[in-house]
């Protein structure tokens, strides 16, 4: 996955305290991914969670501009920044 550029960032839709969401963060910080953060609060996600991705479950990865998709899960996440 190529590195996304400064002026379209990617947005990471996340909860502020999650070891699941604490994985992506750090792994786009480690790869120094230009991104922006919306936090969510836990029972009131769902449905902006499945507005931006088809499931209820956060982290979210919003990469339009790149792939024109959304990234659902810190495993899916992780992979496409490690590669």
């Amino acid at each position: 996955m190529p590195v996304p550029s400064a002026a379209t960032p990617p947005r990471l839709w996340h909860f502020r305290v999650s070891h699941f969401n604490e994985k992506v963060r750090w792994a786009l910080d480690h790869k120094r991914w230009p991104h922006t953060r919306k936090t969510l609060i836990p029972g009131f996600h769902v449905a902006a969670a499945r507005w931006l991705s088809g499931q209820n479950q956060l982290p979210v990865l919003r990469v339009l501009d790149i792939y024109a998709r959304h990234r659902g899960t810190s495993s899916e996440i992780g992979a496409d920044v490690v590669a």
